[in-house]
């Protein structure tokens, strides 16, 4: 926290008012979001219902949000974030609730759909915000990495400890508290001299080779790492890892991304397109490449360390600087969630086909499949991308 500290008051930021508010909304929509998503399976167990009735759960939540996410991103673009966010936050709020507490299917489906549809539209919104404050980017998106491992702990205590029905009612005051943050944070100046500091606005706003090319580049890149995070946690109890120390890893991990997000800018706004993008599938393809090939624990953990979360979080920074230049900011809420529902169809691609080779082969084979798809964004990453560098690095 010292550490935090002095790298805050390098980058001229104090503790004011608006800077809290920040804080607050970043720390409470991604421990919020952890909560919800992390819980979900467990309770639904809990309930009775099988996996095959979970998987349903989500495959429909998934094909609704394919459906309206652009919609609601592209009025987003037209009648302002804020809006939008703010009847966003109070819908996932209430439907949350509405889900612990719900025995009926068809009401699951309803409220969890809900949630979700919310929660793809307001990501990308919320990730855009850290771009667009007079703070540096790593001094705002640090609170969601601190949030996100938060509410990974203190979700499982309420779940365990207390009631199911506990840990989505602290859900739903986190989306409250993100929501009166939202509501309260003075409105961006866009005369500040830091505006530009992070971003470089879009170029042109067409549809070009490169964004299409990019487009796939989301879908391979996602599907591959989707599907490893999804069954990351069977894998390592396959090789002799129990749930608890998969889980103690997996949220240790999560605190690898926080020197990325700190000085991330200092490279996210010099090299190229298509180096940074290169760079984010090849630290992927490593790390799939040793969950293929090698058994060894300690390796493993170290891979796990290194790239599990960082990867993640790299790639959420360079789609936001892909975006910027090669969109019209008019439309950047618009194409970032389009970009959202590429990734819920990659999810489902390469979930359901990798759940199979599981069933019938093995792990070795499904991560083969994975570096498979990561190598063929490389392909097209190397072949489409633009190599200049951004007006800094020139």
């Amino acid at each position: 926290m010292r550490k935090l500290l002095i790298i805050m008051q390098k980058n001229n930021i104090n503790f004011s008012k608006d800077y809290i508010l920040h804080i607050l909304m970043y720390f409470f929509f991604f421990s919020s979001r952890i909560i919800f998503t992390g819980l979900m399976s467990i309770l639904l167990f809990d309930k009775g219902f099988s996996a095959y009735t979970i998987s349903l759960v989500s495959s429909i939540s998934i094909l609704v949000s394919l459906a309206l996410v652009p919609y609601l991103g592209h009025l987003c673009d037209k009648k302002g974030p804020e809006k939008v966010s703010i009847f966003l936050l109070l819908v996932a709020s209430i439907s949350g609730v509405a889900f612990a507490c719900s025995s009926s299917l068809i009401l699951i489906i309803t409220f969890f759909s809900g949630v979700m549809l919310s929660i793809n539209v307001l990501h990308p919104i919320i990730e855009k915000k850290a771009t667009t404050t007079a703070y540096s980017y790593g001094s705002i998106r640090i609170w969601g990495t601190l949030g996100h491992a938060f509410g990974t702990q203190i979700g499982g205590i309420c779940y365990q400890h207390i009631s199911s029905e506990s840990a989505y009612i602290l859900f739903s005051f986190g989306l409250m508290i993100t929501l009166f943050s939202m509501r309260s944070i003075t409105k961006y100046n866009t005369n500040s001299p830091d505006s530009h500091k992070n971003i470089y606005w879009g170029l042109n706003g067409m549809i070009t080779k490169e964004l299409i090319a990019y487009t796939a580049i989301v879908f391979c890149f996602y599907a591959a790492l989707d599907s490893k995070n999804l069954f990351i946690t069977p894998f390592f109890n396959s090789v002799g890892f129990s749930i608890t120390s998969t889980s103690s890893l997996l949220f240790a991990a999560s605190f690898f991304e926080i020197p990325l997000i700190i000085f991330g800018n200092k490279f996210i706004n010099t090299y190229s397109r298509r180096k940074l993008v290169t760079s984010a599938i090849i630290i992927l393809l490593c790390q799939l490449l040793c969950y293929a090939f090698f058994s060894n624990q300690v390796l493993l953990i170290i891979i796990t360390l290194l790239s599990n979360s960082f990867t993640s979080m790299l790639f959420i920074m360079i789609n936001l600087r892909v975006i910027s230049e090669l969109i019209d900011a008019s439309k950047q809420i618009t194409v970032l969630t389009a970009i959202s529902s590429v990734r819920s169809i990659s999810a489902v691609f390469g979930q359901t086909l990798g759940g199979k080779i599981i069933d019938i082969y093995s792990y070795q084979f499904f991560f083969m499949f994975l570096i498979l798809l990561a190598t063929l964004s490389v392909i097209l990453a190397v072949s489409f991308m633009d190599n200049t560098p951004t007006l800094k690095g020139r």
